[in-house]
């Protein structure tokens, strides 16, 4: 098995520690009888069957409180635990709309707040999870699938997921919110005009559509939809970074605070 090199120093200061503590306790076991009998001999047997017996003895009490919920509410699930209700929080607009920008500073606002979430952005999992992927229609509605699926395993365990992605047309939206689920997918629309993006183009892709390294880019060659019926909507043109975040949080605050 492999162990996570993080995690390394710790995994050995344990196994080191439990064999320790076997091995002297087996001693004192020893020592112990032999003072009592005044036999080396039932001594050393006395700590050869404790050594022995011990794991077992152990592993079978773990084994059987493994199944008892005594003192455990089996009611009580993870969303108890977290504090917290699960929601999936999507980001659509066009490419620099500031969609990576503000799920960002709403994650880092909701962790100071004690809340748990996790960030996936459509650029980096094209990088990794997408990268067979290109910007086609057919590959576009992959993608997005992909991310959805990800999004509603990561919801399923209570998370906040924060989902940056352009999700370009208004069939891939829709696709997305019944693969989550009505009840935890919540749209947020980023309206910014294609001059703005382009002049703020924070990952470069607008300069890649420029030298001919991208084809079928959202809102240069390729239409993006405007959502019809959004859970909220924000003009990044018009509100800066803080007040965005603000309004999201103020909205979502609602959803997920228990």
């Amino acid at each position: 098995m492999k162990i996570n090199l993080d995690l390394a120093p710790f995994v050995k200061r344990h196994i080191v520690k439990s064999i320790t503590y076997r091995l002297l306790s087996t001693l004192i076991g020893f020592i112990g009888m032999t003072i009592f009998t005044g036999s080396i001999k039932i001594g050393a047997t006395f700590g050869l069957i404790e050594m022995l017996y011990k794991p077992l003895q152990y592993f079978i009490h773990e084994r059987i409180w493994y199944k008892i919920n005594y003192g455990i509410n089996s009611r009580i699930n993870n969303s108890k635990i977290k504090h917290q209700n699960p929601l999936v929080i999507w980001f659509t607009g066009l490419s620099g709309s500031g969609k990576t920008t503000l799920a960002n500073a709403l994650r880092i606002k909701l962790h100071e707040e004690g809340y748990s979430t996790y960030l996936l952005d459509g650029d980096v999992l094209r990088d990794g999870l997408n990268k067979n992927l290109n910007f086609s229609y057919e590959d576009r509605c992959e993608n997005n699938r992909r991310i959805a699926e990800v999004a509603k395993i990561l919801a399923e365990t209570k998370q906040v997921v924060l989902v940056s992605a352009i999700a370009p047309y208004i069939a891939i939206r829709e696709n997305n919110k019944n693969i989550i689920g009505t009840d935890l997918y919540y749209e947020v629309f980023l309206s910014c005009d294609i001059e703005s993006c382009m002049l703020r183009d924070p990952k470069g892709l607008y300069k890649k559509v420029e030298d001919n390294k991208i084809q079928n880019f959202t809102g240069i060659d390729s239409k993006y939809e405007n959502p019809i019926n959004p859970n909220l909507s924000i003009n990044t043109n018009d509100i800066n970074l803080e007040n965005s975040v603000e309004i999201v949080y103020n909205e979502i605050i609602k959803i997920i605070k228990l």
